[in-house]
């Protein structure tokens, strides 16, 4: 499960991602200092459009989904029609996960991480989820589920390829990062705007 992450744009980062997605580097121009992402907020995606911004996690009967599952992403009515016209990027600088809903790890990776994501249609507006898969060997210490994450090499693939994009949900498979940062959880919406 990914619950909450530290979203950011620099203009570093902003060069990679021109770099990464020719077709739209231009539209990839607007820096978002670097802030702890919590569901319900307003975050940067990257789409085939461009650089956009969309509020992170759907509602559906008074609960908020945050995450799709990669296993079932093609046959859930929810996500089957964006997992083929709406996918999107995430831009993220780590990711946090709890071991035992006591100890928050930060989980990054190099030289920039980036999450698959799916953007919905809402009454509210556009909304988006981060697709998670199965743990790797490295994660399944901490947690069972992780978010995808992808290279650069694959970051335009994922946006303009659908069987690309499909071939790329699962498990990332170079090393992370991993900081253990406390001993203790906060409710994942105990900052909520």
């Amino acid at each position: 499960m990914c619950g909450r992450f530290e979203a950011g744009l620099t203009e570093f980062d902003l060069a990679d991602y021109r770099e990464a997605i020719e077709k739209i580097a231009p539209k990839v121009t607007t820096t978002f200092e670097p802030q702890e992402a919590f569901p319900s907020q307003k975050l940067p995606i990257i789409t085939q459009e461009g650089l956009s911004q969309a509020n992170w996690g759907y509602p559906l009967n008074k609960n908020l989904v945050i995450n799709a599952r990669s296993e079932t992403i093609t046959t859930k009515p929810m996500f089957s029609h964006a997992i083929i016209e709406q996918r999107c990027l995430i831009p993220a600088k780590s990711y946090y996960e709890w071991k035992h809903s006591k100890v928050k790890y930060q989980v990054n990776m190099e030289p920039m991480m980036t999450m698959a994501g799916l953007l919905l249609d809402s009454p509210q507006g556009k909304r988006f989820v981060i697709i998670t898969t199965e743990a790797n060997e490295q994660i399944k210490a901490i947690h069972h589920r992780m978010p995808v994450l992808l290279q650069p090499e694959q970051l335009s693939d994922y946006l303009f390829d659908t069987p690309s994009a499909l071939a790329m949900l699962k498990p990332y498979e170079e090393k992370l990062h991993l900081t253990a940062l406390s001993p203790e959880q906060l409710s994942l919406f105990d900052f909520l705007p």
